[in-house]
């Protein structure tokens, strides 16, 4: 691991999602921090998020064509994502969870780590439409074309 002399941008950086439980954007995260430093820009930010996600500060979420979203909180959890707003909500498991899920791998498979994601429609989301399937794009698609009708 490379080692990076401490920045003020990084420290703000950290500080805001050691703060938030909203699992944010780097766009999120630039215009929260904007505030604090005026000129940062989003490169430096993205750059700061790559270097704490390389040190094991925070940890990177997303994948399959969506944006990446950052979490500070680094004890086992997963996460619930709305497939409707996209919010990102945490869900923490018990010791015996974790080592339930991590023990008796078959073969020689060595796991460095565990990512659990559960995916659906919010509790939110599903008190604002209760019709909503949480089926994401398609669901979407069916909107559209039941409107044109």
């Amino acid at each position: 691991m490379a080692r990076y002399r401490q920045s003020k941008q990084r420290t703000l950086i950290l500080n805001f999602l050691q703060a938030t439980r909203e699992h944010p954007t780097a766009a999120m995260v630039f215009h929260r921090v904007r505030g604090q430093w005026p000129r940062l820009s989003l490169g430096t930010v993205y750059r700061n998020l790559n270097i704490l996600t390389d040190q094991g500060q925070i940890q990177r979420l997303g994948g399959e064509g969506r944006l990446s979203r950052y979490d500070a909180c680094l004890q086992a959890h997963g996460h619930f994502t709305c497939l409707r707003c996209g919010a990102v909500h945490d869900i923490f498991l018990g010791r015996e969870d974790v080592q339930r899920l991590t023990r008796d791998w078959p073969g020689r498979h060595l796991a460095r780590d565990l990512r659990l994601e559960y995916r659906g429609t919010c509790a939110r989301c599903r008190t604002e439409s209760p019709h909503f399937s949480g089926g994401g794009k398609n669901e979407l698609k069916r909107k559209r074309h039941k409107n044109r009708a």
